[in-house]
């Protein structure tokens, strides 16, 4: 064993093997990390059109958003929000496997409040749904799958209310995301319309 630290078997490169969408078949692979970097690049944007939050913050959120799924790889939303009682047994796991893999204090504060209620936080929770409609829009699309047509649905309502939900403290930021949401809404791909 080297004395020398290895960058590349830390745990936070993980991300770069953890499939996304894992009980799904994609078009073409998708990683947390390619993910993860949708999303830091998706806050860029809207803090070019909006530089009313603190970017470091939100690129600091989109960054660790996931850290979990290197321990607990991507579990699919319905399962992992399946039932009130299984959520918390599966949020108690997850709780002691961060533990013992010991992320770090400050690391794992982030992690934990990615998707708090501060701005950024609901940044976060907005492109996260945001990037998983994108996906699932596009392998509709690409598939001619209704399934995929039936999850982006899914996933454009869980948008539109994040949307709605969205505070309103800064009108511009607001009026920003509601444009993002009514674009999605635009390009939702309906299969019958496309033959």
């Amino acid at each position: 064993m080297s004395k020398y630290p290895d960058l590349f078997d830390s745990i936070f490169m993980k991300l770069t093997h953890i499939q996304r969408f894992s009980d799904q078949s994609l078009s073409k692979n998708d990683s947390d990390a390619d993910h993860t970097i949708r999303l830091q690049l998706m806050v860029l944007e809207i803090f070019r059109n909006c530089p009313s939050f603190n970017l470091s913050v939100a690129c600091m959120k989109a960054l660790a958003h996931d850290l979990e799924e290197t321990v607990i790889c991507d579990i699919p939303r319905t399962i992992k929000y399946h039932s009130e009682e299984f959520h918390k047994s599966f949020e108690d796991m997850t709780n002691e496997l961060i533990k013992e893999n010991d992320f770090g204090p400050q690391i794992e504060m982030i992690m934990r409040n990615a998707k708090d209620e501060s701005i950024e936080g609901w940044i976060i929770k907005f492109v996260d749904i945001l990037d998983a409609y994108s996906t699932l829009n596009r392998e509709a699309w690409i598939q001619h799958s209704p399934m995929f047509e039936t999850e982006a649905s899914r996933s454009l309502g869980w948008l539109k209310q994040v949307t709605e939900a969205f505070p309103s403290t800064d009108q511009k930021l607001k009026d920003y995301i509601v444009s993002i949401y009514k674009g999605c809404e635009e390009r939702k791909i309906c299969l019958k319309d496309i033959g």
